[in-house]
Parts: structure tokens; sequence; C-alpha cells
């Protein structure tokens, strides 16, 4: 095609939308957690949305990330395979004991 090669053509991309995430409020939170029955479901969901994890940051959470003493959460290998520290809350921790 009129033996341009493409290194000389300036093509523009379309610019992506920035999107805002949904922030639920207090009440729609503690609605979703309070509609769960199974105990291991609500301390997945509360301490996802507590300490602001991702889901494959869930998935790979195990119970030594979790210190108590300084009610911190270590995420190993989150994204971009990076370790990250995150806060724990009280209620999150006691949903966890039980």
């Amino acid at each position: 095609m009129l033996k341009i090669g493409w290194n000389k053509l300036d093509i523009k991309r379309p610019k992506r939308p920035k999107i805002l995430p949904v922030v639920l409020s207090k009440q729609e939170a503690l609605s979703i957690v309070d509609a769960l029955e199974n105990i291991k479901h609500k301390a997945i969901l509360m301490i996802g949305y507590s300490a602001g994890l991702r889901i494959g940051e869930v998935n790979n959470l195990k119970a030594e990330h979790i210190d108590s003493k300084r009610m911190q959460i270590r995420i190993v290998g989150g994204k971009g395979r990076k370790d990250r520290n995150s806060i724990l809350s009280q209620t999150t921790l006691e949903a966890l004991r039980k």
C-alpha cells in the first residue's frame, strides 16, 4: 500500500475512558456481609473488602500472612509480583478467629 513503511505512519490510538470504581456505602457493605450465613464466606468477603485486596490476593492468602499483633496482612506476590502490607481490622480478625 503506497509503499510506505509502518514506522513512517503516525496512527493515533483512541484514548480509553477513565471510569471510577463503584464504592459501596457502609450500610451496603454490611448488608452484603450480613446476608451470608457461611462463616468462611463472611470472613473471605470481610478480609477482601476491609483490606482492599484483589480476588487473586485473597485466594493466595495463608494463615502465616496474617499478623494479629501488628494488625497487618502481608500480601505476597500481588499485582506485578510485588509484596505489600495492608491493614487488618479488629472485626475482620474476630471473624477469622471464628
